[in-house]
């Protein structure tokens, strides 16, 4: 995904900052792995891997209901745009993917 922004490339501890608060704003629970800059392909990414739960708070139709997702996502500043590449799965398969949405996150390339 690319998000519209004015975000510089030497904003990048800036946008890990705004991302992190984002993340902890939409999910009930964070189970945080992974949090760092990551050289991928020679362009600096900010990485986060985690498992996010979404606890109901009794105001929907199904109350106590909780939803739990492994999430691997990282940004990148190009053109002073964000570039979003995310990896999602219910929790349960984690280790099942884990080690793939490593492997295939690292391999991106922007040209």
């Amino acid at each position: 995904n690319r998000s519209f922004t004015n975000w510089r490339p030497q904003d990048i501890a800036l946008v890990q900052s705004f991302y992190k608060a984002s993340i902890y704003n939409l999910y009930t629970d964070v189970e945080l792995i992974t949090e760092e800059v990551q050289t991928i392909n020679g362009r600096p990414f900010v990485v986060f891997e985690f498992v996010g739960t979404v606890k109901d708070e009794g105001q929907s139709f199904r109350s106590n209901r909780v939803v739990s997702k492994y999430i691997y996502v990282q940004y990148t500043i190009y053109d002073n745009n964000t570039l979003v590449a995310n990896f999602n799965a219910p929790a349960r398969y984690k280790d099942r993917w884990q080690e793939t949405a490593r492997q295939v996150m690292q391999s991106i390339e922007l040209k």
